[in-house]
């Protein structure tokens, strides 16, 4: 093939075509076949640049995934994960990742409630931080999740990742994130009835989002719970008085907690409604001879 005409093959194929493909069929090697365009100054065309550059960015992320640890979480692990993130977790990207991470801060006095989520969730590579997070790698399975519960940077509840929730645990984790059990008392004719109050925290959600929440709960747990005003958040959480529902509720998440010393001590309502016995009859004195106490 004479200069010219290799000139002119080369104007023709060489800027849209493989290099590899065209040093191929002329039986040159690349890089000789790069000399000859540079001297005749052909270069890539823009759409093989751009082409060239999305291939390049899909074999990056192919890599990327192909080193993720191949984790998924099983029904237990992603429960606790599920129950914390409608309580106090949150999913976020590092910067530059495109996996999204698991991450929870919390005070001194919760660290054994954390130490124990990171414990349940080692596998998942979970660890505790020096400045008092709970923490995880980045995961494909964590960004499913945030696609699931986060809408514009929001995190929300729908009809369909409310069913994620179906454990024990990740009720377990809902009630040590966000919920409580306080001791009332009311006042009657004659003394005092003193009975435990259930409550969950979660009015970082509407009240259209808390309604499913306590719907879920009532089909999945068994628990009874009603639609709470707050002055906080969105202005909504959930709250029982009913002692079935408190029991019930007991009864499923007590195998968790008892691990954690700072959490079983607030499940011993029968010592702590004798402990607000106490305290009314050293305030009231004789008006408590006829007190009634829920449970007992």
């Amino acid at each position: 093939m004479s200069h010219e005409d290799l000139q002119a093959y080369l104007a023709q194929h060489y800027p849209d075509t493989d290099n590899k493909l065209l040093a191929e069929e002329l039986g040159i090697t690349e890089n000789r076949l790069r000399k000859l365009a540079s001297r005749y100054g052909i270069k890539k065309s823009d759409g093989y640049k751009q082409e060239l550059h999305k291939k390049l960015m899909q074999a990056k992320e192919e890599k990327y995934l192909d080193n993720l640890p191949g984790i998924e979480p099983n029904p237990y692990e992603l429960n606790i994960i599920v129950g914390s993130l409608i309580g106090d977790g949150c999913l976020g990207f590092a910067p530059r990742s495109r996996q999204a991470f698991y991450r929870e801060h919390f005070a001194p006095s919760q660290r054994d409630y954390r130490v124990w989520k990171a414990g349940q969730l080692e596998r998942l590579g979970f660890k505790i931080t020096r400045d008092n997070h709970l923490r995880s790698p980045s995961l494909p399975a964590l960004t499913r999740l945030y696609h699931a519960f986060y809408l514009d940077n929001r995190k929300c509840l729908t009809t369909e990742n409310i069913k994620l929730l179906t454990h024990p645990v990740g009720l377990a984790c809902l009630f040590m994130d966000d919920g409580s059990l306080v001791i009332n008392y009311s006042r009657k004719k004659d003394g005092f009835y003193i009975f435990p109050r259930l409550t969950f925290y979660t009015f970082a959600f509407t009240a259209e989002e808390n309604d499913l929440l306590r719907r879920h709960l009532e089909k999945t747990f068994g628990l009874a719970l009603r639609l709470k005003p707050f002055p906080y958040g969105h202005g909504y959480g959930l709250d029982s008085g009913r002692q079935d529902t408190i029991q019930k509720l007991i009864s499923l998440i007590k195998p968790y907690a008892r691990m954690i010393p700072s959490k079983a001590k607030r499940l011993d309502i029968t010592q702590r409604l004798l402990a607000k016995d106490a305290e009314l009859r050293r305030r009231f004195g004789e008006e408590c001879r006829n007190t009634t106490i829920a449970f007992i």
